[in-house]
């Protein structure tokens, strides 16, 4: 690819990946959320204030009540956020207020999770500006894995529980 290829390519990136992200989603849930995702040879990319996820259950503004489970395998994948966050598997709440069970299982061979100036996550349950109350349960299985965050800002784990 020439200078000007490489350029392109990244504006039409960053436009793609600023166009999905919605503006506020103020959202109540009550019920079962299942989420299953089995993932080979794939890749999720943002550029921008955007995430890339491979499978996961995230929550944000929202209020929910109830059992959330996120199962993902993932087998040689690659998840890659400039300016954002990059994931693969987990569960995420962020300025929500939730109540019940959450249950992450994250299976990895083979696996990247890049950011630069981003949050970049490999299975795990991050909680963050949250209320919550109930169980939380995580099984990550990681082999042959990285997570890797470049920047001043930000995080990388693989599994856990992180309240913050």
């Amino acid at each position: 690819m020439t200078p000007t290829q490489i350029r392109i390519l990244v504006a039409v990136l960053t436009t793609c990946s600023l166009a999905e992200v919605p503006a506020f989603a103020q959202s109540q849930v009550s019920g079962q959320l299942y989420e299953v995702t089995t993932a080979v040879d794939s890749v999720a990319l943002a550029v921008g204030d955007a995430t890339a996820i491979i499978g996961s259950i995230a929550m944000t503004n929202s209020r929910f009540s109830g059992r959330a489970v996120s199962t993902t395998t993932a087998i040689d994948a690659v998840a890659l956020a400039v300016h954002g966050s990059a994931r693969i598997g987990g569960i995420v709440l962020n300025n929500a207020d939730v109540s019940g069970t959450l249950a992450a299982t994250t299976t990895v061979s083979h696996a990247v999770a890049l950011g630069l100036g981003a949050d970049v996550s490999i299975g795990g349950i991050l909680v963050e500006n949250t209320r919550f109350a109930g169980t939380a349960v995580d099984s990550t299985t990681a082999s042959n894995t990285v997570a890797f965050r470049f920047g001043w800002f930000g995080r990388a784990h693989i599994g856990g529980i992180i309240i913050k």
